[in-house]
């Protein structure tokens, strides 16, 4: 590419990686609840990034990070606690490392730093009830702060955590069909999940799902 904004790199290389994990689900409760854990180990050769090479054009490339690496643990969890109400909770524990660096521009990309907008910790919470036709449901979203880049120059290296609220209710109308509203970040929350791109506030929609 010639495009000033997007610089090609012919020296760019294919990513390559070895990953593997291990996990076990057990049941529990008489058969009402369940717990997954799973281990993961993932290694990266010449993973490829995007960097900013001058900050007053604004001109860019993806090159290659070096070697890399991510592992850590997955964590899930159910129960149904009769009446039709059914608690579920995940959490995810990264730990993540650049190990060598090719790019000298930028310190989001520096050898030791974590993975580009991978958080350390993230997970969720979630509620739902269905009693006949109708299902009420409330999710909770924990994000952690993670690396990120602004891309300008202002020194801007982490993205902030952040927690949002989502709700939804539905009710069939027939079999495969039924209508539903969906209120998102009900709390009305400022937050960012790409650094410099904020996400919507406070906002809902409505529709009709159909499946035959």
């Amino acid at each position: 590419s010639q495009s000033p904004y997007f610089r090609g790199n012919p020296d760019l290389k294919p990513e390559k990686s070895i990953s593997f994990d291990a996990g076990l689900e057990q049941h529990f409760g008489s058969g009402l609840g369940v717990l997954e854990l799973t281990y993961f180990d993932n290694r990266f050769r010449d993973q490829i990034g995007f960097a900013t090479t001058n900050y007053q054009t604004y001109e860019g490339t993806f090159f290659n990070i070096g070697k890399s690496r991510g592992r850590g643990l997955e964590t899930a969890v159910r129960r149904n606690l009769g009446r039709a109400i059914e608690i579920g909770g995940a959490y995810t524990f990264l730990d993540s490392r650049i190990l060598e660096s090719a790019n000298p521009f930028d310190p989001a990309f520096a050898k030791g730093q974590q993975l580009f907008r991978r958080p350390r910790h993230s997970g969720s919470l979630d509620l739902l009830w269905q009693p006949g036709r109708w299902t009420l449901g409330a999710t909770g979203i924990l994000t952690g702060s993670r690396v990120d880049s602004d891309f300008a120059g202002l020194g801007i290296s982490h993205n902030p955590g952040y927690g949002i609220l989502n709700l939804l209710v539905s009710y069939r109308i027939s079999e495969g069909i039924c209508v539903f509203a969906l209120a998102n970040n009900v709390l009305n929350d400022s937050y960012m999940e790409v650094l410099g791109y904020p996400a919507l506030r406070a906002h809902f929609r409505i529709g009709i799902r159909a499946g035959f």
